[in-house]
């Protein structure tokens, strides 16, 4: 190194045999790559027993966690087994890592392997119901998994149901939500045996305006609903969807909200 020259900007710009370099030594952030040269789009982000897992087009990856991470260091991430494709995404739930997979439903053991438990169809994302049951959302439609055992246990489908599950939510009063993109919004009501007692079909003359680009959520355990129109909140008496104003005056009018968490 000959030369060093800090700019007003926070850039520092660094003189050596090789040439010149600029190094932005403000920028805290630093671009990782779990699948190296494919660089593939990364769809979730989740952590569990000691370790980052990162979803993305090409498969599960993973990196041990800690406290700080060299810029400056190369750092090997590794694909669970298993896994290769397309990964949507991970839940954690009682301490176990699900992992939805154009495969499948897969779970992740506590030696990083992929298991399988169901390889039908492609899952989406799945949700916490009770007693230690789980809703899986699949590509065409939703099934109940118990989860006690090792290798979790189908107990249940939902009936009469074949739409792609893709965003999945459970409220405090016992109802699953069910929503995609650029599809309908549905409503799954069970009994205490985990029977299905009522489905409610939704659409844009509910309240939410518009059927395209719907993403359900909860916000204190309570559905709400995003699009391109706005912010809505559920009317649990009136089975409709009322604009949440203040969500909205507070994010800004002209800001499209996708989800809230």
């Amino acid at each position: 190194i000959n030369a060093l020259e800090l700019a007003p900007n926070g850039v520092l710009w660094v003189g050596s045999k090789k040439g010149i370099d600029e190094v932005d030594i403000k920028n805290t952030t630093r671009r990782f790559y779990p699948d190296r040269e494919l660089k593939g789009t990364i769809y979730d982000l989740d952590s569990w027993n000691g370790y980052w897992f990162f979803s993305s087009s090409y498969g599960l990856y993973y990196l041990k966690k800690q406290d700080y991470y060299n810029p400056l260091e190369d750092y090997k991430f590794e694909r669970v087994k298993g896994t290769e494709g397309q990964c949507w995404g991970t839940d954690v739930i009682d301490n176990q890592l699900f992992c939805a997979h154009h495969k499948g439903a897969l779970k992740i053991n506590e030696h990083l392997e992929s298991v399988p438990f169901y390889q039908e169809e492609g899952a989406w994302s799945f949700v916490k119901l009770r007693d230690e049951v789980i809703a899986v959302g699949l590509y065409s439609g939703i099934k109940l998994f118990d989860i006690k055992s090792e290798i979790p246990k189908k107990v249940a489908s939902v009936p009469n149901f074949s739409e792609s599950a893709r965003i999945l939510a459970y409220d405090k009063h016992d109802i699953i939500w069910v929503s995609h993109p650029y599809k309908n919004v549905y409503s799954f009501k069970f009994q205490e045996d985990m029977v299905l007692d009522t489905m409610i079909v939704y659409n844009a003359d509910d309240g939410y305006n518009s059927n395209n680009r719907n993403y359900v959520y909860l916000l204190d355990s309570m559905c709400f609903i995003s699009n391109e129109t706005g912010v809505y909140r559920y009317n649990y008496e009136e089975q409709l969807f009322e604009k949440d104003q203040e969500i909205i005056e507070l994010l800004g009018k002209e800001n499209y909200v996708r989800r809230i968490i």
